[in-house]
């Protein structure tokens, strides 16, 4: 049922699988899009398509999905926040690095199973320990190194947009839920 005009994403998913930083538990493996491609021509057998837009290499053989034009969540002033109680991590990002901040996509351990919805906004907080003088390390006062607009939900992750830093966030940072639309 391809027809000419049709988009498709073209993805592929990561080899190594995405490990908890704090539990250590296998979450499963980062999925990232390769390319939109849109159709030119069919025939009953097979179908031509062209690249227009990519963002790495495609390779033949790869899987494909239909496209949808994304839609990037929004915020109603009007609309009553509902207050959720709804904590986490990062537990990665779409390009692994040492130190995440505003403009990057990271991967938090929650999603629409505990309650999270495109658009909600985040607080990550420091997760660091502090050390007391006898050498036991406690967990230090909660620190707002910045905040995440989430992008999209799966079962029990969720992908979200850091659009605020004021220090280096990094995996195993925990996240909670925000009541708060003006950030």
């Amino acid at each position: 049922n391809v027809k000419v005009g049709d988009k498709f994403l073209v993805f592929h998913a990561e080899n190594e699988m995405v490990k908890h930083p704090v539990t250590k538990k296998i979450i499963g493996r980062k999925v990232l899009v390769d390319a939109v491609i849109e159709v030119t021509k069919t025939t009953h057998k097979n179908s031509e398509a062209l690249i227009i837009r990519s963002y790495s290499s495609v390779e033949r053989g790869s899987k494909i999905i239909c496209y949808k034009n994304p839609t990037i969540p929004g915020v109603d002033p009007d609309k009553p926040i509902s207050p959720k109680s709804i904590d986490g991590y990062i537990v990665a990002s779409k390009h692994p690095k040492n130190g995440y901040a505003m403009g990057d996509v990271v991967y938090f351990d929650v999603g629409f199973k505990a309650g999270v919805e495109p658009g909600d906004v985040f607080e990550i907080i420091d997760s660091e320990e502090v050390l007391r003088r006898d050498g036991t390390a406690v967990e230090g006062l909660p620190k707002i190194k910045g905040r995440a607009k989430i992008l999209s939900t799966l079962e029990e992750t969720s992908s979200a947009l850091i659009f605020a830093s004021r220090d280096v966030i990094t995996p195993g940072d925990k996240i909670t839920f925000s009541a708060s639309r003006y950030q």
